[in-house]
C-alpha cells in the first residue's frame, strides 16, 4: 500500500470524526463559559489541563506497544503480540495507582493554586474525580496501543468522536447559568470524567471483541516489561518536553496573574490544540506504517514516504494556521464576542510557530517508527526546559502574550535549525532535500494565500457565513498551488 492509499483509507474518516467533535466543543464552548464565568472556567481549565502530567506515566507504553505489534503482525506472531497486551495492562495497572496517589496528593494541596475560596473545596472533588477517569484511561493505553499497530484508525476516531460529543452534550444537558458556578464546575468535571473513563473501556472491549489482543498472564515477564519500557522511555521524555513546551505555561500564568486570565490563554490554545490534533488525525498514523517498511527493510520506501507526507502536512498547517491568523480576530468576535479580542493577540504566535511545530509530525512518526527517537526525545526535553526558563520573566514582563512570543520564537528556530538535519540523518539522506521539501512547500503556499488574504480583507466581516465563504476560497487556493507543485514535480521525476 504506498502512502496515497494509506491516508485515504485512514485519514478521511478521521478527519471527518474530530472535525464534528472539534464542531460539537465549539458549539458548547460559549454556554459553559456563560454558565461557569471566566474565574471557574481558568480553574476548570487547570483541572482538565492535569491529564497530560498523567499521561506521563504511561511511560510510553501506547507506542512501544503500536510499533512492536506492528512488527509482529508482518510476522504472523500472535502469541507474542498477546505477550506485548497483557504486559502493557499490567504496567497500565500499577500507573492508575500511582496516578490516583498523585491526584489525591494534589486535591488536598489544591488551595496552593486556587485564590477563590469560593471554588477550593469544588476544586479538590473535581481533581478526584478526574484524576480516576484519567487513571482507567491510562490503563486502558495498551489496548490503544493494539487498535493502533492493527491500524484500525478508523475505529479509534469514532471512540473519540463520541467521547467529545457525550461531554458536549452533556454540558448542555447538566450546565446551567441559574446554578453557582461552583456546581456548575464539579458537573463539569464528573461530565468529562464519565466520558474519559467510558472511552478506555470501550478500547478494552473493542481488543476483546476483535480478536486483536488475548490477556494471558502467564506472558507477562521481565524481559517484556524491559522491552517496553526500553522503547518507551524516550517516548515519555518527548511527552515531558511537550507538557514543558505548550502545557506549564497555563500554571506559570496561574502563579503570576490571576486565574481569570488563563480564560485567555486557554482559550487560545485550544485553537492550537485543535489544529495540532488534525494534523495528528491525518498525519500521526505512521509511526505503524514506518515499522513496518523498516521490518520488509525498504528504506527507499521508508524515505519516499516521509518526504510526501511532509509535504502534505506542511501545505494543511500553512493553511489551518494562516486561516486562524487571517481570519481568527474576525471568528473570536463573532464566536464569544469583542471582549475575548485578548484571545487574538495569544493566538497569532501561538499558530504562527503550530504551522512549523504540527508540519513536521510525519518526522517524528518517521523517528519512532524506525526506532531512531532518543534524539528526538533530548532535543524535545532541550526546547521544553528553554521555554519554560524564558516564560517566567515573559510573564512578568508582557503578561499572556509575552508567554505567547517566547514558544513561538524559540519553536522557529526548533523547527527550522535543529530538526531538519536530525530528521536526514536518520533518513540517511542529504539535508538539502528536507530544505528543498520546506522551501516549495511553504513558499508558495503562503505568497499566495496572503495575497488571496489582500484581495478579500474588505468583504471579510464577523459573521459565520462570511468566515466560511472566506475559508473555503482560501482552500481553493491551498489545493491550487498544491496540485501545481505536485504535477511539477511528477514531470520532473519522469523525465
Amino acid at each position: 500500500m504506498n502512502v496515497f492509499a494509506y491516508f485515504l483509507r485512514n485519514s478521511v474518516i478521521r478527519l471527518l470524526t474530530f472535525v464534528v467533535g472539534v464542531g460539537a466543543v465549539f458549539w458548547v464552548t460559549p454556554h459553559v463559559l456563560r454558565c461557569l464565568g471566566t474565574s471557574a472556567y481558568g480553574t476548570f481549565a487547570l483541572i482538565i489541563g492535569l491529564a497530560v502530567y498523567y499521561m506521563l506515566f504511561e511511560f510510553g507504553i501506547y507506542n512501544s506497544i503500536a510499533k512492536k505489534s506492528a512488527e509482529e503482525r508482518v510476522k504472523g506472531n500472535q502469541n507474542e503480540i498477546d505477550a506485548l497486551y497483557t504486559t502493557g495492562l499490567a504496567l497500565g495497572v500499577s500507573s492508575f495507582c500511582v496516578i490516583m496517589a498523585l491526584g489525591l496528593g494534589i486535591a488536598v494541596f489544591a488551595v496552593a493554586f486556587f485564590a477563590d475560596a469560593e471554588f477550593i473545596g469544588v476544586a479538590q472533588y473535581s481533581i478526584a474525580i478526574f484524576t480516576c477517569s484519567i487513571g482507567i484511561s491510562v490503563m486502558a493505553r495498551p489496548a490503544f496501543g493494539i487498535l493502533a499497530g492493527a491500524m484500525r484508525w478508523n475505529l479509534l476516531a469514532f471512540l473519540a468522536m463520541g467521547r467529545t460529543i457525550s461531554t458536549s452534550i452533556g454540558a448542555l444537558v447538566f450546565l446551567t447559568p441559574e446554578l453557582p458556578a461552583a456546581e456548575n464546575l464539579l458537573r463539569m468535571a464528573i461530565v468529562n470524567g464519565l466520558f474519559f473513563a467510558m472511552e478506555g473501556i470501550a478500547m478494552l472491549v473493542a481488543v476483546r471483541m476483535g480478536r486483536h489482543a488475548t490477556v494471558c498472564f502467564s506472558s507477562v515477564s521481565m524481559e517484556k516489561i524491559k522491552l517496553l519500557l526500553h522503547f518507551g522511555t524516550p517516548l515519555l521524555v518527548m511527552q515531558i518536553g511537550a507538557i514543558l513546551r505548550s502545557r506549564t505555561q497555563i500554571y506559570i500564568l496561574a502563579v503570576v496573574l490571576t486565574p481569570a486570565a488563563l480564560t485567555f490563554y486557554s482559550l487560545a490554545r485550544q485553537f492550537v490544540v485543535y489544529m495540532q490534533d488534525i494534523i495528528s488525525n491525518a498525519f500521526g498514523i505512521l509511526n505503524p506504517y514506518f515499522s513496518r517498511l523498516q521490518a520488509e527493510g525498504n528504506a527507499d520506501g521508508y524515505r519516499h514516504t516521509l518526504l510526501e507526507a511532509l509535504r502534505f502536512s506542511y501545505t494543511t498547517s500553512c493553511l489551518i494556521g494562516l486561516g486562524l491568523i487571517l481570519y481568527g480576530d474576525a471568528f473570536i468576535t463573532r464566536w464569544l464576542g469583542s471582549d475575548f479580542l485578548d484571545v487574538y493577540t495569544i493566538l497569532f504566535p501561538l499558530a504562527l510557530a503550530g504551522i512549523m511545530e504540527h508540519g513536521e509530525i510525519p518526522a517524528h512518526g518517521f523517528l519512532v517508527g524506525i526506532g531512531k527517537h532518543k534524539v528526538l526525545a533530548q532535543l524535545s526535553l532541550g526546547l521544553g526546559v528553554f521555554i519554560t526558563v524564558f516564560s517566567f520573566p515573559a510573564a512578568w514582563l508582557w503578561g499572556f502574550r509575552g508567554i505567547a512570543w517566547v514558544v513561538c520564537l524559540l519553536t522557529l528556530v526548533n523547527c527550522m535549525v535543529l530538526m531538519p538535519p536530525l530528521v536526514s540523518r536518520a533518513a540517511e539522506m542529504p539535508v538539502w532535500r528536507y530544505y528543498r521539501m520546506l522551501l516549495v512547500t511553504l513558499g508558495p503556499q503562503v505568497a499566495a494565500q496572503v495575497a488571496y488574504y489582500y484581495c478579500i480583507r474588505e468583504f471579510i466581516s464577523p459573521e459565520y457565513i462570511s468566515i466560511f465563504l472566506c475559508a473555503i476560497g482560501q482552500t481553493l487556493v491551498c489545493a491550487i498551488v498544491f496540485l501545481i507543485s505536485v504535477f511539477h514535480l511528477l514531470r520532473k521525476t519522469h523525465k
